[in-house]
């Protein structure tokens, strides 16, 4: 795909997430005003789905999910997903649809109004990197939204690998989970580096989704709990195929 249709294709996109903010914001706002924590959920778990598969098709991006019965019915969880490209959303949000769920996502986006915008309505937060006191903001925000209900996903390596081959899990992603005191969902994505992170152009490809058993951290001590921490990296990363 050449630039002009990179461009165009870039341009659908944002236009799909602002009709989407666009559809969402009012019936957001209104069950937040009302306290109404089950439906905001619902609203954007029916509304994510349409505008996701929008986008999708769009960018011609098809997903082939494995382990579909792991995917719990409800939240709140906390997903851990290896980060091979931006076709991991997409991947993610095709795959499981049951229950509602944000992401950790970087700063940068922020300068996007759209994405600002979409952040909020899907109870995603920023990441504020390299600065501990704003770290430490975020993971206060993430526990009040998994305890609210809110299910999040996050990206342990912190950014994309642009490739099969995954960068480090940092430890302190599996502080969300910890604080909040919620179950975790380890997931394994492929070949979704090759919508985009080849060549920084579109091109078609199907993202492969590999859903393995909810690990239930709430009760486990300290010790546990980082034990449980290194087999939930091996369980994703084991997954990861060099292709």
């Amino acid at each position: 795909m050449g630039k002009l249709a990179t461009l165009t294709t870039f341009i659908k996109v944002l236009n799909q997430i602002n009709k989407y903010n666009k559809a969402t914001k009012k019936q957001v706002m209104k069950c937040r005003a009302e306290g109404d924590l089950e439906g905001e959920r619902e609203i954007i778990r029916k509304n994510t789905g349409i505008y996701i598969s929008n986008i999708a098709n769009i960018c011609h991006v098809d997903v082939d999910v494995e382990g579909a019965e792991n995917i719990p019915e409800n939240g709140p969880v906390v997903i851990f997903a290896n980060h091979q490209g931006y076709a991991d959303v997409l991947g993610l949000y095709l795959a499981i649809r049951k229950f509602q769920f944000g992401f950790v996502g970087k700063q940068e986006f922020k300068k996007i109004k759209a994405m600002d915008v979409a952040f909020n309505l899907t109870r995603s937060v920023f990441l504020h990197r390299g600065d501990a006191r704003a770290a430490l903001e975020t993971i206060k925000t993430t526990t009040e939204l998994l305890n609210d209900g809110f299910s999040l996903c996050v990206f342990p390596e912190g950014t994309r690998s642009r490739g099969p081959v995954p960068g480090e899990f940092k430890d302190g992603a599996f502080k969300f989970a910890q604080k909040a005191k919620v179950p975790v969902l380890p997931v394994t994505i492929n070949d979704s580096y090759k919508m985009f992170e080849v060549d920084d152009a579109f091109h078609p490809c199907t993202v492969k989704v590999k859903i393995h058993p909810v690990v239930h951290i709430e009760d486990m001590s300290r010790g546990e709990q980082k034990e449980a921490w290194g087999d939930i990296v091996t369980t994703i990363t084991s997954s990861i195929r060099e292709s």
